[in-house]
């Protein structure tokens, strides 16, 4: 069993993030989905920090990344090169070609949970920035299950 923390979207909000250190310091992985990845790899939890640039990083990186956690596949992803404003459906083509178990994505700033043909979609929002609430993502992955729940908070 491993506890994952999924945040996206920081852009900056470091008093948002440090709300987290006690979930940070109990969850087996952090993932950051991109847009102010800064703001938790060069941190306390660096050596538990999977992630993915987002278009507001100013850096160059893979569109996507493959994880294996627990005998289940994961991809992470910004989302900026999937349009996922507007659709899920070029995300949805790229979890079918990688056979994943699980997409976590940002991007919209808006979280989101849903399942489509098996594969669990999570985007777990913006720490700074949401047109509802601040959020975040908790996750616990069993062999080749993956069960998630968003967080909001103020």
């Amino acid at each position: 069993m491993t506890n994952v923390l999924i945040i996206s979207d920081t852009h900056g909000n470091l008093e948002a993030v440090n709300k987290l250190n006690s979930i940070m310091n109990e969850c087996d992985l952090i993932i950051h989905l991109g847009d102010g990845v800064n703001d938790i790899i060069n941190g306390k939890y660096k050596d538990k920090v999977k992630y993915v640039y987002g278009n507001c990083d100013g850096m160059n990186s893979d569109k996507f990344k493959l994880l294996e956690i627990e005998q289940t596949k994961i991809l992470i992803t910004h989302g900026n090169y999937y349009s996922v404003k507007s659709s899920l459906t070029p995300l949805m083509f790229l979890a079918e070609e990688n056979s994943v178990n699980a997409v976590f994505y940002g991007h919209t700033h808006n979280a989101l949970k849903t399942e489509e043909n098996r594969i669990t979609y999570l985007n777990p929002g913006s720490l700074s920035i949401s047109s509802i609430k601040k959020s975040y993502a908790y996750a616990t992955i069993i062999s080749n299950k993956v069960f998630c729940k968003i967080v909001y908070f103020e």
